[in-house]
Parts: C-alpha cells; sequence; structure tokens
C-alpha cells in the first residue's frame, strides 16, 4: 500500500496540518506515542535492509506516512476509546501493526503476515477500530 501522503516534497505540509488536528482535538500525546513506537519499528526494519540508521530515519518520518497516519487517520475522535490510557495502548497497537512488515523482517528474519493478512496501514485502522469499539461505552 502506498498513500500520497507520503512523499518528503508533502512532508512540511502534512507535518503542519497533522499537528494542527492532533492539537486541535487534544490528542497530541496519541500522536507522539504511535510516532514513537512506529519510527524505531520501522527504522529497525530500513536498517535491516542495509540503510543507514541516519538515512532509515530520514526515510521512516518522510517517506512513510507515519504524521499522516498519525495526525489525520488515527486521531479520528469518533474512532477512538474513551479512556487517554486506552487511546495510547490503540496507538501502540497501530503503530506495530503499521510496522510489521518491515519490523518482522528485521526480528524474525522473513515479513510474517499476521493470519491471512499482511500488515498494512488499513489494518491498523480496522484493528484499533474494533478495540476502540470494544473499549467504547
Amino acid at each position: 500500500t502506498t498513500w500520497w501522503a507520503a512523499s518528503e516534497i508533502l512532508f512540511p505540509v502534512v507535518l503542519v496540518g497533522a499537528l494542527l488536528i492532533l492539537r486541535r482535538t487534544r490528542r497530541v500525546s496519541l500522536g507522539l506515542v504511535f510516532a514513537a513506537v512506529a519510527v524505531p519499528l520501522v527504522v529497525s526494519g530500513l536498517t535491516a535492509f542495509g540503510s543507514s540508521v541516519s538515512d532509515a530515519l530520514w526515510t521512516a518520518v518522510t517517506a512513510y506516512p507515519v504524521v499522516f497516519f498519525a495526525g489525520f487517520m488515527l486521531s479520528e475522535p469518533l474512532t477512538l476509546p474513551p479512556r487517554r490510557h486506552q487511546q495510547w495502548a490503540v496507538g501502540v497497537l497501530a503503530a506495530v501493526i503499521f510496522a510489521w512488515p518491515l519490523w518482522s523482517f528485521a526480528a524474525f528474519g522473513t515479513s510474517t503476515a499476521i493470519g491471512p493478512f499482511e500488515g498494512t496501514y488499513e489494518l491498523a485502522l480496522v484493528a484499533t477500530g474494533l478495540v476502540s469499539f470494544l473499549l467504547g461505552p
């Protein structure tokens, strides 16, 4: 899966938009939790493929939709659980599924599927939506 928002050229615009949305919805901590887990997992996968750490970090932030996902997709108030610690847990879950194909390669030496699914951005949204539904009022 590729998302149009994951490009070096659009990164400044996406970053400003994501920060504005996260601030307005009071979900900055959720975005930070997601990014704090997703970026190192993506970087570990990229370094396992031979990238240097600095190149992998730059690529993870600008060429993967981490910022777009955290600011625009994950922060939707109607699809989040009610309590902050539950939201953080959902952010961690989303980050692990988000980075699964790269992270699993770094950890296990091969890309592993999650059941019948490969880890994708969309699967992360569906999984967090289901967890949020179960935790919701």
